[in-house]
Parts: structure tokens; C-alpha cells; sequence
């Protein structure tokens, strides 16, 4: 026997809307000792005729001046789309925070995190 697990991520309620050409924060890091953090979204534009989705990877630098990120296993349904723009900072507090820009409608996203929190000694 196969055994494995599932999460479903529920279409609605989506947790926040994205409009052309406005970034908008679609996730903040809980708190500010999260030193990195995997993203998984689905961008649905609201006509449906297109999904995007993509991983992001994201870590602060070691002195928390800056941080990392990079975009990966991008797959779109329609080809003639452009990317959706991804930028991922620190917010006031030091926490992570991903936002999203479409270029060519405005969508609906939902998205998976995994934190991972700073390591003390």
C-alpha cells in the first residue's frame, strides 16, 4: 500500500486579491525570528482563463540587512501571459513579507508556507 498525505488549499475563501500593476503583500512571516520561508502560490485571474504557479524560496542575510529569494517551477496555463512579479523584503519589524504584481489582470491568490525559524545556539 501507497500512503501519503494531502493538504488542500481551498479556493474561497482566497486569502487576498491582487490588481494590475499594484504589489501587494500577500504574505507576512509571523514573526521576526522566521529567518526563511518556502512559498508555493496560484495566481487565478478573474475571468479564469489563466493560472500561474510558482515556488519562492526566501531567507534573510545573516546580519538581517537584506534578504535572498528566488523564483522556481513557474508553470502557466496560458503561455501569452506575462509573469506575475515577485518581490520578497522585511517589513518594519524585521519579519519576511512576499508580494505579488500581475502585469495583465487583476487575480485571486492562495498560497502554501512552510517558516523556518532562526537556529541559537
Amino acid at each position: 500500500t501507497i500512503k501519503g498525505s494531502v493538504e488542500t488549499i481551498q479556493g474561497d475563501p482566497y486569502p487576498s486579491d491582487i490588481n494590475t500593476g499594484t504589489s501587494t503583500t500577500v504574505w507576512t512571516a509571523s514573526s521576526d525570528i522566521v529567518i526563511g520561508a518556502k512559498a508555493t502560490a496560484r495566481v487565478q485571474n478573474w475571468n479564469g482563463a489563466s493560472v500561474e504557479m510558482f515556488d519562492v524560496m526566501m531567507a534573510k542575510q545573516y546580519d538581517n540587512s537584506n534578504v535572498s529569494f528566488s523564483v522556481s517551477n513557474r508553470l502557466k496555463t496560458n503561455d501569452n501571459a506575462t509573469d506575475i512579479i515577485v518581490n520578497v523584503d522585511l517589513d518594519g519589524s524585521n519579519r519576511l513579507i512576499l508580494s505579488l504584481e500581475p502585469t495583465d489582470y487583476s487575480a485571486a491568490v492562495t498560497y502554501s508556507v512552510t517558516e523556518f525559524n532562526n537556529t541559537y545556539d
